[in-house]
């Protein structure tokens, strides 16, 4: 009797823990969402989700996982907000979907300004395709990728192949195209050799060949010319700065006075030796660089015998002239 008295008392206990088993558990899973509305309202948006995740793990709810849906758009993980509040708009049966319907549409809107949809074409079959440092497939991909508006990382990888890396803008709401140009690589190594117009550099090497090299003369003749030319502008200018001061002197004093006609002569001589050093030092200066760029060019010839046949110019300094002769 007693047995059959301990095998009922079990079986009580048993029902008791069933019946009140499930409510507390289901309890628990909303405390759960509770929870985490409570920490987003304090700004703790990370945490929260990691709540709602796991309540949608226990239920599965639409609820759920509208929630993580909302979190992820607050963490700017809108990839993600969109494909899973667009899921749980498709469960109208949930009574937390149909009475808030109105505002989850709205963020719906929202979150998808914030994406847009990036085309991958080109490239080879088989090779992998990363996007924002995630790999999202190979090529062909099979749809365009949902990536988050504004400048977005590209990279295609295939043996055989140069890495091939670009960066393309995606606008919020519209979509970009990029084509993957792979360039086959050589000996394992991975760089970019840019096209060569081989015209081009063979006309470049002949006209660098057919350049005689400047004579040693040029350099220093041309420096030396070109810094004396300096020298006597300066001079010139000094002389004209006297000038002014013994005309400016001789307006106050009388041309009986000795001092000022001295004054006047002093202005005369350093008119007249001002402007005799600017025609000089211009010149010279002229000269100088006249020679410094023939000679630069080639055109001066070079110290060995040139060619009788080619155009050229020749100049060689004197005692106090430059000598030129020219070939045409």
């Amino acid at each position: 009797m007693s047995r059959v008295i301990a095998v009922v008392l079990v079986t009580v206990v048993v029902l008791l823990v069933g019946s009140f088993g499930a409510p507390l558990s289901a309890q628990r899973r909303g405390d759960l969402i509770d929870e985490g509305v409570a920490l987003r309202e304090e700004g703790r948006d990370e945490e929260a989700l990691a709540l709602f995740e796991q309540a949608y793990a226990q239920t599965n709810q639409a609820r759920a996982l509208a929630q993580i849906a909302l979190a992820e758009q607050a963490l700017g993980r809108f990839v993600e907000a969109e494909a899973h509040l667009a899921d749980a708009l498709g469960h109208d049966e949930d009574a937390f979907i149909r009475r808030n319907r109105v505002h989850l549409e709205a963020a719906l809107e929202e979150i998808r300004l914030r994406v847009g949809d990036l085309t991958v074409e080109g490239g080879a079959p088989g090779a992998e395709v990363i996007i924002g440092g995630q790999a999202v497939g190979v090529l062909p991909l099979d749809a365009p990728v949902r990536v988050v508006a504004g400048s977005v990382a590209v990279e295609v990888r295939a043996s055989g192949y140069e890495r091939f890396i670009d960066t393309v803008q995606v606008r919020g709401g519209g979509s970009a195209t990029v084509t993957a140009r792979l360039v086959q690589s050589r000996g394992g190594t991975v760089r970019r050799v840019p096209p060569i117009d081989e015209e081009e550099t063979h006309r470049a090497d002949e006209q660098t060949s057919d350049r005689p090299a400047p004579p040693g003369w040029v350099l220093p003749a041309g420096i030396a010319l070109a810094g004396a030319g300096v020298l006597g502008i300066a001079i010139g200018s000094g002389l004209l700065s006297v000038r002014e001061d013994r005309a400016q002197q001789r307006l106050t004093c009388s041309d009986t006075e000795p001092e000022c006609r001295n004054a006047y002569g002093a202005a005369v001589d350093a008119e007249g030796g001002g402007i005799a050093s600017f025609v000089i030092g211009g010149a010279l200066l002229a000269g100088g660089g006249t020679i410094l760029a023939l000679g630069m060019t080639g055109m001066l010839g070079s110290d060995a015998t040139a060619d009788e046949d080619r155009a050229h110019v020749r100049c060689m300094p004197g005692a106090l002239s430059i000598a030129c002769e020219g070939r045409f």
